[in-house]
């Protein structure tokens, strides 16, 4: 017999062993929790008794993990876990962005090619540039299955890369998805939608059940405090409305979480995940944390309250999957698109709400004069958001004025303002030589085609929003970018780890555990430690 060609030899060595049957696993479920900030994963830990006790206390949980860009909405977080590659990279810069070329703000997810199913606005990954987890693995193995269930389009969108097998979300009208992926509902959710599941919750009330010590040791504030509000008030009991109306604000209640877990459920039924030896993939996106958030502040009551009925509907969810795919076959993942600003009545000074009502606020029309006195006459500023400042790029070139000239004369009129902490333009972004430790951060959010001329960075703790209760996200501060990282299942000891890591090296780290190799270009490191994981960190 001639001796084996050396080349072929070492691919062959360099192949993983793939695990006997009865050891492989079958579903990998990630479990994204939109708006939640790794500060609450100490912080409500009294209360935690179901499913985020077992990922939190028997799993790996990464106690310094972050997001690494700057611009931290729900699209870019998304796109990043589930690419390991920084939203600029993959072309998701903010939730939306301007087109310079057709002067129009175009959606993260948005896609007039298709059509929603049931009717309305379709969602597609056609302006997500790459490919995700679930792209890897049925690479890897055909025969395996990726699926989403979240309550956002983009969320379900972003997860599912290029072509899942299914990406549906939440609407008026039960649960949608797009002629993107098919021409139809699958049998399984059609059968969901028509016992109209969301009607049920017209009038509920959400009474709240944590008691005065809990709350204190929960770091909670009163239940009625300043800035914060909800669609019928600040206090509990909250009642939702008859229809039509309850379909409106029941995103904003825990029991929005409870419907997309309930569909979850109903697609590893109707799929079948997790039940054979390929390997499948369940990306489950729970949106209503970020609802209350928005309207009330990560140390509201509502916000507890919402995180205590999640954690008990997430146990319950956790051992059916389980018991559907089998004991030690499956292996979960927790994180987080963004963190969120406390309120800023709650914080100490300086913080501040500074409120927009729209484009010519805050000072923006002496930012425009000062721009005017150095370029001359013109509206230089096609387009902006208070973070991205898109230049007319007609009028420069009408005007022969250097685009670059141009951004730094805009930058240098936006930085007299007293809420702008740093103004960065293209060039800033593409130093050798940063001009501080955000500018990183800010290229990681950064897309040559659809960023714009000048990023705004606010100064830490001021509230550039245009409600004058509630709060939001994306800067570039601890706050809006540390979230949990956790995983369950084979492969994963029980205990801490403490070491800095990104939250795009959730998808690396799950390829890894399932022996799935990584395509070119991803930017996050995988954390898997099978040698280490017997025993705690």
């Amino acid at each position: 017999m001639e001796p084996m060609p050396l080349p072929i030899l070492l691919s062959l060595l360099s192949v993983r062993p793939q695990a006997p049957e009865a050891d492989r696993v079958r579903l990998a479920v990630v479990l994204v929790v939109d708006q939640m900030p790794a500060e609450m994963v100490e912080r409500f830990a009294p209360m935690f008794e179901g499913g985020f006790a077992r990922l939190l206390s028997e799993g790996t949980l990464f106690t310094e993990c972050a997001h690494g860009h700057a611009l931290t909405e729900t699209g870019p977080g998304h796109a990043a876990l589930l690419s390991g590659r920084h939203p600029g990279t993959v072309g998701i810069v903010e939730n939306q962005w301007f087109d310079a070329g057709r002067k129009e703000v175009l959606y993260c997810v948005g896609d007039p090619a298709v059509a929603r199913i049931p009717a309305g606005e379709g969602a597609s990954p056609a302006r997500f540039l790459g490919d995700s987890l679930g792209d890897w693995l049925k690479r890897a193995d055909p025969a395996s299955k990726v699926v989403t269930v979240a309550g956002k389009d983009r969320s379900a969108v972003l997860m599912g890369g290029r072509k899942p097998d299914g990406a549906y979300w939440a609407c008026e009208a039960g649960f949608a998805t797009s002629t993107y992926y098919r021409s139809e509902l699958p049998p399984w959710l059609s059968a969901w939608n028509g016992k109209g599941r969301w009607k049920e919750f017209a009038g509920k009330v959400w009474p709240g059940r944590l008691g005065e010590d809990l709350l204190a040791r929960l770091r909670v504030g009163p239940d009625d405090q300043p800035g914060e509000r909800l669609f019928d008030g600040a206090v509990f009991p909250h009642r939702l409305p008859p229809l039509p109306a309850a379909t409106t604000v029941l995103p904003f209640t825990p029991f929005a979480d409870d419907l997309v877990l309930e569909v979850a459920r109903e697609a590893i039924a109707g799929e079948g995940l997790g039940s054979d030896g390929h390997p499948d993939l369940l990306c489950v996106g729970l949106s209503a944390a970020d609802y209350v958030g928005h309207m009330c502040g990560p140390r509201s009551r509502e916000v507890a309250e919402h995180y205590d009925l999640l954690d008990e509907a997430l146990g319950a969810f956790l051992s059916f999957v389980e018991e559907r795919a089998g004991e030690g076959r499956v292996l979960f993942a927790l994180s987080s698109d963004h963190g969120v600003l406390d309120l800023p009545e709650r914080l100490s000074a300086p913080a501040r709400r500074l409120v927009f009502q729209g484009k010519e606020d805050l000072g923006v029309p002496g930012a425009k004069k000062a721009i005017a006195a150095a370029l001359g006459e013109g509206e230089w500023i096609a387009f902006h958001d208070y973070r991205s400042i898109y230049l007319d790029r007609d009028l420069c070139s009408a005007k022969g004025i250097d685009r670059g000239k141009a951004a730094e004369e805009v930058a240098q009129a936006f930085r007299a303002l007293d809420w702008v902490a740093e103004a960065y333009t293209r060039a800033d972004l593409l130093s050798p030589k940063p001009r501080d430790p955000f500018v990183p951060l800010y290229l990681h959010s950064f897309h040559p085609d659809r960023s714009g001329d000048v990023f705004l960075r606010h100064k830490e703790n001021m509230l550039v929003f245009q409600g004058r209760a509630g709060t939001t996200h994306g800067g570039p501060y601890p706050c809006d970018r540390a979230v949990p990282l956790a995983f369950l299942g084979p492969g994963f000891g029980t205990g801490k780890r403490t070491e800095g890591v990104q939250a795009l090296d959730l998808a690396p780290t799950l390829a890894d555990a399932l022996g799935v190799p990584l395509p070119e270009g991803v930017e996050g490191r995988s954390r898997f430690a099978p040698a280490r994981a017997a025993g705690g960190r």
